[in-house]
């Protein structure tokens, strides 16, 4: 425990020191996603008809922020912006800084929630347990950008935690509670379902109900409507030039996931509506792949194969959101070799290369290339649940 606390309580302190003394005064704090999340925990708290209104958005961005040439679109379930309402009744520089401190607080919480498989010795990235939260670099590309991913992370470590100590309805019921981004959670529950039960599934659709429980007022007032075409306008399907792109804050060719790959390479060669189709039909390929394997993986490797498959196929997945991968690279700790050991250290490393090499602009740039080492993991892990009898080894299916 000691080495982890001394580490975390040193990577906050620089953390604060950098915010304080350059994200600040340079008002680059302003440009960071925590202002579309803020505005939202404002809307939410002070005019939720208005949630998903693209204007007020902006407007209330541009007031309490800072005036910017295109907002950063909310487009999560309401239940997200809810997290926020607390921090928006500050000052946008003060929730920036607390929120800043809240996700540092996030990663010990991580930490003990799955302590036994962060304990694991991962040569060069954790060679004392907890450590690689702070050599993965995307951990600190999500404190800064003041995002939930640290909340999603924590909700896949406590959902593992039940799933190993054969609880799968309250695990259903805790990742259920992803759905704060509901592109990522359909998926994952999807995998994971196929691989752990019924039991999961009747967790899961409990969690879900609780949840559409808590958005429904939001919902019920025009919300539905809204968030459909916010949802619609993300999705970049009608076209992806670099209007359109600044317009919604979506750099999609920029995005570590299949979809960011095949609109780097066909991007410039077919139409939007085209690209669209094929970006579909390769997902849902992949998917459907996944499903047919998972069965026959034991319990950690599919878990950790369950969430490499969702950021993959995942239609909108940004850098910071890369912090969900953190369980998959623990549960494969220090006993795999060859192929898989050197696939994982470069799903590792190869973001603070894209840090130090990439173009700074736009936001993201080069991150496209982790879809090379995460499709290479997901058939490598994948070759091993091929051919296998269902829920063979680890946690019970049942």
């Amino acid at each position: 425990m000691r080495p982890f606390l001394w580490v975390w309580l040193g990577y906050t302190a620089v953390l604060l020191t950098v915010a304080l003394a350059v994200w600040l005064p340079s008002g680059l704090y302003m440009e960071m996603d925590f202002r579309s999340v803020y505005a939202a925990g404002v809307l939410a708290r002070t005019d939720p008809s208005h949630l998903y209104d693209l204007t007020r958005q902006k407007q209330v961005q541009d007031e309490l922020v800072s005036k910017r040439p295109q907002s950063i679109p909310f487009g999560h379930l309401a239940y997200d912006a809810l997290l926020y309402v607390p921090l928006s009744l500050l000052k946008y520089r003060e929730a920036y800084l607390l929120m800043l401190v809240a996700n540092a607080v996030l990663i010990v919480l991580c930490f003990f929630a799955a302590r036994k498989e962060f304990s694991v010795t991962i040569p060069m990235w954790q060679p004392r347990p907890g450590l690689i939260f702070f050599t993965f670099m995307p951990t600190t590309i999500a404190l800064a950008q003041g995002q939930d991913s640290m909340v999603l992370l924590l909700v896949l470590c406590l959902g593992w935690r039940l799933l190993d100590r054969s609880q799968p309805f309250a695990a259903g019921l805790v990742l259920a509670n992803m759905l704060l981004k509901p592109h990522l959670a359909l998926i994952l529950a999807l995998l994971i379902a196929v691989r752990f039960g019924w039991r999961f599934v009747a967790g899961f659709a409990a969690g879900t109900v609780a949840v559409l429980t808590i958005c429904l007022p939001v919902l019920l007032h025009g919300g539905l409507k809204s968030w459909l075409g916010v949802i619609s306008g993300l999705s970049l399907a009608g076209g992806h030039n670099e209007a359109q792109e600044a317009a919604m804050g979506i750099y999609s060719w920029a995005m570590p996931n299949l979809r960011g790959a095949l609109l780097l390479t066909l991007g410039p060669m077919v139409s939007a509506h085209l690209l669209f189709g094929v970006v579909c039909l390769v997902s849902l390929s992949l998917l459907v792949w996944g499903l047919t394997v998972v069965r026959g993986l034991t319990g950690p490797t599919a878990f950790g194969f369950s969430i490499i498959v969702t950021v993959l196929v995942s239609y909108n997945f940004e850098p910071h959101d890369l912090v969900m991968l953190l369980p998959a690279m623990v549960f494969l700790g220090s006993a795999v070799g060859g192929a898989m050991a050197r696939c994982r250290d470069v799903i590792l490393g190869l973001p603070i290369v894209l840090l130090i090499f990439a173009p700074p602009t736009p936001p993201g740039a080069g991150f496209t290339l982790m879809c090379l080492p995460l499709l290479a993991g997901a058939f490598l892990l994948g070759r091993r649940g091929w051919g296998q009898h269902p829920g063979a080894g680890g946690a019970s299916a049942a």
